[in-house]
């Protein structure tokens, strides 16, 4: 099957392709302090690697047909994937870097960037990580295609010995954060995109497992032991950061304005 990407002009295709070509393995600078623990499989079984040749991974539907469908729809109807028409899912393998086609997307919606090329594109907002993938033709995961896809795809595929997946998951335990597309309002209101949707968070930090999350990617409460950590939202408006340590963790407690050291984006699109 051909891999058609769905969104994006032609000049936003050509510049994601450029960027991809360039792209290098993670450094081993430690950028923050967080770490996920191992994650249990899921099926269906990957059952061949070639696929995911190159600087992206192609996660196929079969892989997220297990998702609600008032969630599919919610996100359609956000502007976000429309994963009811995709055959699936291509996430860059490893965190943003600065190239020179990075730079120009940066300039082009206005986003300042900070660091050298090869570095990782770091101490960006919420708000300048969407507009900066957006540019390129692709998207920020969600929290719940960050925690019951990509996560436990790649993991499987380290499982089997996929050199390229140890390295991804080597940058999300010891490197960096990222952004995703997430926000939370008034500590119980999901915003993706131009919708919004009424959710239960719990109200204090602690550890939660996969079979806790629920249909938007959110546990609705939290336990003394599991394979995540959850750091409740501390203010109005905040937004959402994969982050890692001890335990992979769903970070609610910083605003969308907010930057640090460590914290960065993955460039993600649909394909048919």
């Amino acid at each position: 099957m051909t891999n058609k990407l769905i969104s994006g002009s032609r000049r936003s295709e050509d510049l994601i392709r450029s960027y991809l070509t360039r792209n290098i393995a993670p450094s081993d600078n430690k950028g923050h302090d967080f770490h996920p623990p191992v994650a249990d499989n899921i099926t269906p079984p990957i059952t061949t690697t070639s696929q995911n040749s190159g600087i992206a991974y192609h996660i196929p539907k079969s892989r997220f047909t297990n998702l609600p469908t008032e969630y599919v729809n919610f996100l359609r109807d956000a502007g976000h994937f429309d994963l009811s028409r995709a055959q699936g899912l291509s996430v860059e393998k490893y965190v943003l870097r600065i190239n020179p086609d990075v730079r120009n997307s940066a300039t082009s919606v206005g986003v300042s960037l900070t660091g050298n090329d090869g570095e990782y594109v770091r101490n960006i907002n919420q708000t300048d990580a969407r507009k900066l993938v957006h540019s390129m033709g692709a998207k920020l995961l969600t929290t719940s295609l960050m925690y019951n896809v990509f996560i436990p795809y790649v993991k499987e595929l380290s499982d089997q010995g996929d050199t390229d997946a140890k390295k991804t998951l080597d940058e999300i335990v010891s490197n960096m954060a990222e952004w995703l597309d997430d926000r939370i309002e008034k500590k119980k209101t999901l915003i993706i995109g131009s919708e919004k949707k009424k959710i239960s968070l719990p109200g204090r930090g602690g550890k939660f497992n996969r079979g806790d999350i629920g249909d938007y990617g959110y546990p609705s409460n939290v336990n003394d032991n599991g394979e995540f950590y959850f750091y409740a939202p501390r203010d109005n408006n905040a937004a959402v950061i994969r982050g890692g340590g001890s335990e992979l963790s769903l970070i609610l407690d910083r605003a969308p304005a907010n930057t640090f050291d460590g914290l960065g984006v993955r460039l993600a699109k649909i394909f048919s």
